[in-house]
């Protein structure tokens, strides 16, 4: 099962925002979803589970740590915010399937990568866009996503043909019958004319008409 690994925290003077995403999400702009349902854990939970659609409609499965950060995560620096409370990490991973179980090594693999953008994030708060994240092989219980149902596509055109053929046919039969009655010949002496004949070339005969009658 592939999971992306995901990054909420805020910082010494920015607040809480999403800092790494799956690669998917962020090209899709996708990703405030992260934010609204992934919040510190109560008490001592190791982690959580949670079953969540995106607003495009994308259902998937969330799991994250709440973390406080050390010394030992950052390369130097304080592990306080202006307002000295402690910098605090949610850091997880999300996936298509669902997870019965997690595993302990993806949760750590999750924060790994977390670590490493939120160092990046002290150094240019203000500044800081949000990072891609790549897949990687979860080894988490759970079920993968779901084949999804077959493409009703070819069935629609099926019917869009069958549907051109009898309008086809229709009008076929229309021209035919509008084409039934013989046209009337052409009377060319009753077409006017500039002289006393109307002459033709090539192969068609000549044609000639008598002289009208002038207007007295």
């Amino acid at each position: 099962m592939r999971a992306w690994p995901f990054l909420i925290a805020r910082g010494r003077r920015r607040g809480y925002s999403v800092l790494l995403a799956p690669d998917f999400l962020v090209t899709e702009q996708d990703y405030g979803f992260l934010e609204d349902n992934v919040r510190p854990l109560p008490g001592s939970a190791p982690f959580a589970v949670a079953g969540v659609t995106s607003p495009r409609g994308r259902p998937v499965c969330l799991v994250w740590a709440d973390h406080t950060v050390t010394e030992a995560d950052l390369d130097g620096g304080s592990t306080r915010d202006e307002h000295s409370r402690p910098l605090r990490l949610m850091t997880g991973f999300l996936c298509s399937g669902k997870v019965s179980e997690p595993s302990t090594e993806d949760i750590d693999k999750a924060r790994a990568d977390a670590l490493e953008t939120y160092r990046r994030f002290l150094e240019d708060e203000e500044h800081f866009a949000v990072e891609s994240s790549a897949a990687f092989e979860a080894v988490s219980a759970g079920t993968p996503k779901a084949t999804p149902p077959p493409d009703d596509k070819p069935r629609f055109w099926m019917w869009a043909g069958l549907a051109g053929l009898v309008v086809g046919g229709a009008v076929t039969t229309v021209v035919l019958l509008s084409g039934s009655e013989p046209e009337k010949p052409v009377n060319p002496c009753a077409q006017p004319t500039t002289g006393l004949a109307v002459l033709t070339t090539g192969t068609s005969p000549t044609v000639s008409c008598p002289p009208t009658k002038s207007s007295r």
